[in-house]
């Protein structure tokens, strides 16, 4: 999984020090190794401050609903696992503010196993999915059904058993679902 740009950080930066939040340093990722593509969606293009507005409301509860769902998928509640033993909640790769693993996957600092869901692994699996869902993301495109996000986001080989963890229909494109 892939790094993102500094244009992001620094747009996230402001937001976050607008918004009076304290910004942690937080590596934001991109996984993955899917094409560009994709367009904001229409409903979170013209929506204001962060946590001010409904559509940022929704989008943010949205973040916090899929990162559950793959943290489950990827076996992060699972003791001795390697999201839980690397504090990588979306098993996200070359993404961790500790280095990373012999394979390739992020160490984080921090990730609590229950909620509220804080730490240093959590922010970067929510900043990857800001990206999926609001089409800054290099590698994927919130046009796509959640079978080309399963597709692209588990290259194991094991897509199938990975979207049906996340519990999500794989013909729906991802934008309906935001907007749902």
């Amino acid at each position: 999984m892939k790094k993102i740009g500094p244009v992001f950080l620094l747009l996230l930066a402001g937001v976050l020090f607008l918004a009076g939040g304290a910004f942690a340093q937080v590596p934001a990722t991109e996984p993955g190794a899917g094409t560009a593509g994709g367009s904001v969606p229409q409903s979170f293009a013209d929506s204001g401050s962060a946590g001010t507005s409904p559509d940022s409301v929704n989008l943010d509860s949205k973040i916090e609903d899929i990162i559950y769902r793959v943290a489950v998928a990827e076996g992060f509640f699972v003791a001795g696992s390697r999201p839980a033993r690397n504090n990588n909640p979306g098993d996200l790769e070359e993404a961790g503010d500790l280095g990373v693993d012999s394979g390739g996957y992020g160490v984080f600092s921090s990730a609590s196993q229950s909620s509220p869901y804080v730490g240093t692994g959590w922010d970067a699996a929510r900043n990857q999915w800001r990206l999926i869902f609001t089409g800054a993301s290099k590698y994927y495109s919130p046009d796509w059904t959640w079978a080309q996000i399963a597709q692209s986001y588990d290259r194991g080989g094991d897509w199938q058993n990975w979207l049906n963890n996340v519990g999500l229909d794989g013909t729906q494109v991802v934008n309906d679902w935001l907007n749902s």
